[in-house]
């Protein structure tokens, strides 16, 4: 919501910041939430059921906006609509999702973190670092893209909405399939598989330049 006050790119950049802050802390404390209440052999499925979750949002949301902004409505009471859902979303989260640390258990620090600075810990952040720096461009460039090869609000939303539904349709699948096999093999085939979908992307870009 606090986009409506946003009157520069200084402002906007600022507020991307903190929003992007405030999604890590949400993404981090959620995931240890599950992993305190969900048994070690099924919470890589019910990891698999919060993305699909997700990314059935995903589905309806950016073709809804899109269709709004593209039959004329504003920004603006589009963004005070999201506040809105978020604010009822913050209030179940208060009431329903039992608090999963322990009282009277040490807060974190620096000593305490060492033990995650293993080789195969910090090979795994090094690898995720690089691959979300081309993951990431799929939703910044590719609206960009869309808009520039003609393509309406409403379509750049459908594009996004497709992401949605693939991840729905194969997330529970592949998480079933990865518990069979090796994790860093089927990491490594999810990145290819990755890849070469922003491959084909940027050859269609480059065909039609």
């Amino acid at each position: 919501m606090a986009l409506i006050w946003v009157y520069s790119y200084r402002q906007l950049v600022a507020l991307v910041a903190l929003c992007s802050l405030l999604a890590s802390i949400q993404g981090a404390a959620s995931s240890a939430v599950i992993a305190d209440l969900v048994e070690e052999e099924k919470r890589s499925l019910a990891f698999g059921v919060r993305r699909i979750l997700g990314n059935a949002v995903w589905v309806a949301a950016p073709a809804i906006g899109g269709a709004y902004l593209s039959s004329g409505g504003g920004f603006t009471a589009l963004l005070l609509s999201l506040a809105a859902l978020s604010a009822v979303g913050v209030a179940m989260l208060a009431a329903l999702v039992p608090e999963t640390r322990g009282s009277g258990l040490p807060p974190p620090s620096l000593y305490s973190l060492r033990g995650f600075l293993s080789k195969g810990f910090s090979c795994l952040c090094l690898s995720s670092l690089f691959t979300l720096l081309f993951y990431s461009q799929i939703y910044t460039l590719l609206p960009i893209y869309g808009r520039e090869y003609g393509l309406s609000e409403l379509e750049v939303g459908l594009l996004f909405s497709i992401s949605g539904a693939t991840v729905v349709a194969l997330q529970l699948p592949t998480s079933i399939a990865a518990r069979r096999a090796s994790l860093a093999t089927a990491s490594a085939l999810g990145v290819a598989v990755m890849a070469a979908g922003v491959c084909g992307i940027g050859s269609q870009a480059a065909s039609s330049s």
